[in-house]
């Protein structure tokens, strides 16, 4: 037997000690190599884990879990590759399966369709998403001593640490120790730390979209955007858990996007008041007033010399605006700012608003 020939049996054997049938181990073997039973242990620790499987059993649990849009699960497609090798259990199958089966088949040709239906199937696992698998796969990352005798999750976090804070310049660093870092479209420790999926995902359109990070000193991450470099745009600006980014990292998105040379994409922030803020730049004093909620939210800003009202859509001279409180007091009704703005309030019209439907950079003439 030739020397490559004998790293292959051997390797195939290796994988399918741990309970992956033949033709995985073949599948993985082809597309990965040596390092193809390094990817099949993850592949059993984070499937069998998922699926609560137990050991001697994991393979036929975690891998009969039809995927969503999958019209057959990866384990029914290890059989169907499987029966191939003789006509009568061929049959079988197709028939306990409901297939179209008209007795006659072609089963080399047929071994051989299974065999690319499975290897499409099991690339679509999760697993193979991640970025120390793709890095590996791809032949990017070729030393995986560090991470052969750790499990999946401990190998993504201490490759995503070693990527993000050992091999990429911070974008921008600041003298507190905060810092932009370029983390790629997907990190899973952004992910972790914000408790958001780690995807730039449909954040943009842009091909090489990509994330950008705000981490402190200690290595914790407070805010992520989204930069389109093609479009030379920043927009998906959030904070933890997708919420809206806090009051104090305002200044340092704004500064981000300032650094690229990037638009700050105002229409799609996750915050009103950053979304004026940028609109009207540091020298409005942009500040909320009065109660505010996530559906009611008011400001006041200076423009030009003058003093201006908001609700995020619309806004309102000073003047204007204490006029239409006058009136809604002679009127008997509640003059506070919530009615000012909204849409029922029977006096704007004597109020005499001047009122843009939509804050815009070209629309400088506020009154």
């Amino acid at each position: 037997m030739r020397f490559r020939e004998f790293v292959l049996t051997e390797s195939k054997q290796n994988i399918v000690s741990i309970g992956f049938p033949e033709v995985i181990a073949s599948v993985l073997y082809e597309r990965i190599g040596k390092h193809a039973f390094l990817i099949a242990k993850w592949f059993k620790e984070y499937n069998s884990w998922r699926s609560r499987a137990e050991d001697k059993d994991w393979w036929n649990v975690a891998a009969r879990e039809k995927r969503l849009n999958s019209p057959i699960s990866l384990a029914t497609l290890t059989d169907l590759y499987a029966a191939t090798k003789d006509e009568d259990s061929y049959n079988q199958i197709l028939d306990q399966l409901g297939f179209e089966n008209d007795g006659y088949h072609n089963l080399e040709e047929d071994r051989v369709n299974w065999k690319n239906e499975i290897e499409e199937e099991l690339f679509k696992n999760v697993l193979f998403s991640k970025t120390i698998v793709q890095d590996i796969m791809s032949g990017k990352l070729k030393n995986v001593s560090p991470y052969k005798k750790l499990n999946v999750e401990q190998a993504v976090e201490k490759y995503d640490q070693k990527n993000v804070f050992q091999d990429t310049q911070p974008i921008k660093q600041y003298p507190n120790g905060l810092r932009w870092i370029d983390v790629g479209k997907k990190c899973e420790l952004v992910g972790k730390q914000m408790k958001n999926c780690g995807s730039a995902g449909l954040m943009s359109m842009d091909k090489d979209r990509t994330m950008i990070a705000l981490f402190d000193k200690s290595n914790n991450s407070h805010i992520v955007v989204t930069y389109s470099p093609n479009e030379r745009r920043i927009s998906g600006d959030q904070g933890g858990a997708s919420s809206e980014p806090k009051e104090k990292y305002h200044d340092y998105i704004l500064d981000l996007a300032k650094h690229l040379g990037a638009t700050f994409d105002a229409d799609k922030s996750k915050s009103t008041l950053l979304k004026m803020k940028s609109l009207f730049g540091p020298d409005a004093q942009v500040q909320r007033v009065g109660k505010h909620d996530t559906y009611n939210q008011f400001f006041k800003f200076n423009r030009n010399g003058q003093e201006y009202y908001s609700n995020g859509s619309k806004m309102v001279s000073a003047d204007d605006f204490a006029r239409s409180q006058a009136a809604l007091a002679q009127a008997g009704q509640p003059n506070d700012i919530n009615r000012v703005f909204s849409h029922q309030n029977p006096n704007t019209a004597n109020a005499k608003f001047s009122l843009v439907n939509r804050f815009s950079l070209q629309s400088p003439n506020l009154s």
